[in-house]
């Protein structure tokens, strides 16, 4: 699928399994980041398998920030040691870096950056604290459902201050 539209502050960079991916023109800290993409109607890229780790590592990241780590969607600001991803998607893959990861360290390690360089390369490692400026991706899901199901929703209450009336709320998908 093509290019969906240029978005202030990113560079197009791809397209994968119904997603597409924008990499960012500054760096940032991880909440600064998280707040950045979802105000752009996504949210920092969230990794579910093996086939999207390849895809964003080898032609998104790897040639966008040589030798720069990046923020990514993963955290345990919520639960301590139980991370999770910023949209919601369960954790079934992982690719914690077998030279850095340090979830047990008491620093509160709550979130997660990709790795560009050395032996960790490729990899994902919790980093001290969110406060670093990172360069970060965008992943906009190419069809965008609500928790309804809907791409969007119209929601009607309708109260008539009458002792005999009642209210009714309607959820709707739109139809066209």
């Amino acid at each position: 699928s093509g290019n969906p539209g240029n978005i202030s502050g990113f560079t197009y960079g791809g397209y994968h399994n119904e997603s597409y991916y924008y990499v960012s023109t500054s760096n940032q800290d991880w909440q600064t980041a998280k707040t950045i993409c979802e105000n752009a109607g996504g949210h920092l890229v969230c990794i579910t398998s093996q086939a999207e780790q390849e895809y964003i590592y080898q032609q998104i990241q790897w040639p966008s920030f040589n030798n720069t780590h990046s923020w990514i969607g993963l955290t345990d600001e919520n639960v301590e040691g139980t991370f999770e991803w910023v949209s919601g998607e369960p954790l079934n893959f992982t690719n914690y870096s077998p030279n850095s990861w340090n979830n047990n360290n008491p620093s509160n390690s709550d979130y997660v950056e990709q790795e560009t360089d050395g032996p960790s390369s490729g990899f994902w490692n919790d980093q001290g604290d969110g406060n670093h400026l990172k360069p970060f991706i965008l992943e906009m899901p190419s069809q965008l459902l609500n928790i309804n199901g809907c791409d969007s929703t119209a929601t009607l209450n309708l109260t008539i201050n009458n002792s005999t009336s009642t209210f009714t709320s309607v959820t709707e998908c739109d139809s066209y």
